[in-house]
């Protein structure tokens, strides 16, 4: 009768197939071409998965510098736990990868979602990988960035950090939003006349 160690050690050889290895070098190239982009690679997961991503994270960002070409700009969205339970306790816990993916992700950038058993991911991953593959990113022209700095300066005041914000607001509105979502409705109402939304709602 084969030993338990024997079993394991069958069930990770059938695991090495010509197809995962075809996608784990596929996801090689992909992270490749996010190191050469500057971009960065967000991973997730949970449970024990969850130790994966941080484990992964800490590789690619001090192990793969070691072959001279620097290291990956990457990040679990796992490793802090204050922001998961504020994310979990405030939003819901299907929120708590895709409300940090919503302020943090980036054109190039990419999510990898890990799974122990690859059986049943979570509400929460799931919702991650909606909002990544969801996100839209849209760019004010060089002319419009700087006519919307002059007037915000000269005719509205707006000053410092605030400007930021109110470039959301003209972005938002050139390119058709309907609404926006944000925790700042306070200074927002002074700079755009499109509703707001709050994103954690009573």
């Amino acid at each position: 009768m084969p030993s338990d160690s024997s079993q394991y050690l069958e069930k990770m050889a059938l695991a090495f197939t010509e197809d995962a290895d075809a996608a784990t070098r596929k996801l090689a190239l992909q992270i490749d071409k996010v190191r050469t982009n500057k971009a960065r690679v967000f991973l997730c997961g949970n449970g024990g998965s969850a130790a994966n991503a941080n484990h992964w994270a800490n590789d690619l960002i001090y192990g793969a510098a070691k072959g001279g070409r620097g290291g990956v700009r990457a990040h679990s969205l796992s490793a802090n736990t204050s922001v998961l339970m504020c994310l979990a306790n405030d939003t819901g816990y299907e929120n708590i990868f895709s409300g940090q993916l919503e302020v943090l992700a980036s054109p190039c950038d990419i999510l990898v979602a890990l799974s122990g058993s690859g059986n049943s991911p979570t509400d929460a991953a799931r919702e991650a990988q909606r909002v990544f593959s969801g996100l839209v990113f849209r760019d004010l022209s060089g002319p419009q960035t700087l006519e919307a700095a002059v007037l915000a300066s000269e005719r509205d005041g707006i000053r410092g950090s605030n400007f930021h914000d109110f470039l959301h607001a003209r972005t938002a509105e050139a390119f058709g939003a309907t609404s926006i979502v944000t925790l700042n409705m306070v200074d927002f109402r002074k700079m755009t006349s499109l509703p707001l939304e709050h994103p954690v709602q009573p």
